[in-house]
């Protein structure tokens, strides 16, 4: 329930239609002490981040039904984004990031590169990178 998130960890939206990615993703930054919410598609990732903002975002740009950037739009300004995307998406993740002044991943990507991605604004010494 969103209702019941609580704000004693950093909080991670990682917002992904690839099933398996999602879930290592998430389980790999709750190990490293993030309370994480995931969403399969663009309208869950919108409404998650719409009813309670995270600190961070993870977002890929081709998931179904709302495009992943109609969700980098619906995402607070106080929210540090990464958008995340294929070899298709990348010239426009880059534009995307340089609009929102985010950063960008290419697929594939793991849970270090994702957090180096974050890391200027990371609530962890560099150390635990």
């Amino acid at each position: 329930m969103l209702e019941s998130f609580s704000r004693t960890h950093p909080t991670m939206l990682v917002a992904d239609d690839d099933e398996i990615l999602r879930e290592r993703l998430s389980r790999a930054l709750r190990d490293r002490g993030f309370e994480v919410w995931s969403a399969s598609c663009a309208d869950a990732a919108r409404l998650l981040s719409e009813r309670a903002a995270p600190h961070y975002a993870l977002i890929d740009l081709r998931m179904p039904h709302l495009a992943g950037l109609q969700t980098v739009r619906a995402l607070a300004v106080t929210t540090r984004l990464v958008i995340f995307a294929g070899m298709g998406s990348l010239a426009i993740a880059r534009m995307t990031a340089a609009a929102r002044s985010a950063r960008w991943l290419a697929k594939p990507a793991d849970v270090e590169e994702i957090l180096a991605a974050f890391v200027d604004d990371m609530p962890c010494r560099r150390s635990q990178l």
